[in-house]
């Protein structure tokens, strides 16, 4: 399980450890110490071998459904990595509302993450 771009257990208890702001974001009290790596396994792998993630995320749905963000007629998940097109606009080729672009782009990919 990949969170943030952060590709181990390792590298997130150090994240955790180091900044205490994410620390924060992240729910865990300021106060306490930062779960071993022993415990984030034990709980990534209970959750990943069961349906909770769905749960929470059907109570996130509700959640947001009840606070009327959202009206859940229609739902649509992808988490697809979308390969991305860009290249810097060259100055003399933009118009003065900067809308006229006529350069080539470069392939770059790019990935989400929402917590």
């Amino acid at each position: 399980m990949k969170l943030c771009s952060i590709p181990t257990v390792v590298e997130l208890r150090k994240r955790l450890l180091l900044d205490l702001k994410f620390k924060y974001i992240c729910g865990f009290d300021l106060n306490r110490p930062v779960p071993s790596k022993a415990t984030f396994s034990r709980v990534f792998n209970s959750i990943s071998t069961n349906n909770t993630l769905e749960k929470i995320f059907e109570c996130w749905i509700e959640t947001a459904r009840n606070l009327g963000i959202i009206d859940s007629e229609i739902i649509a998940i992808d988490a697809t990595n979308i390969k991305a097109y860009e290249k810097k606009q060259p100055k003399k080729e933009i118009e003065q509302d900067g809308t006229k672009y006529s350069g080539s782009s470069k392939k770059s990919q790019t990935s989400c993450c929402l917590v």
